[in-house]
């Protein structure tokens, strides 16, 4: 992973706004246990992406992994309101509160 990354941030100071190359660094981030730096490269990613609804929902998914549960749950609340029809966000915010425990706020998200 060292190397990759490396090559990596090379590709990324050639293009600083290279979707691929920040989704790729985010998933070597969290290889590496590094969830905050996973978290920097998703949150980069830009707006007009098509990788920008992975990069929301993996953000969310490393927030919970560094139980930063309370922020998780409001971004993947976020994304199930900006897109209702997305069930990766229903599974992503089900999977949250089911590793918090809250399986009565799961089950109500999945009986929606």
């Amino acid at each position: 992973e060292p190397f990759v990354r490396l090559y990596l941030q090379y590709a990324l100071a050639l293009r600083p706004d290279s979707d691929a190359a920040l989704v790729q660094l985010a998933a070597v981030s969290e290889q590496l246990k590094d969830g905050e730096g996973a978290i920097a490269f998703y949150r980069r990613i830009p707006a007009g992406s098509p990788l920008k609804t992975l990069s929301e929902l993996q953000l969310g998914l490393n927030l919970a992994d560094l139980d930063r549960y309370d922020e998780a749950i409001a971004h993947l609340k976020a994304l199930v309101e900006a897109r209702p029809h997305d069930m990766r966000a229903y599974q992503a915010l089900g999977g949250v509160y089911a590793s918090k425990e809250d399986f009565r706020s799961a089950a109500d998200l999945y009986d929606l």
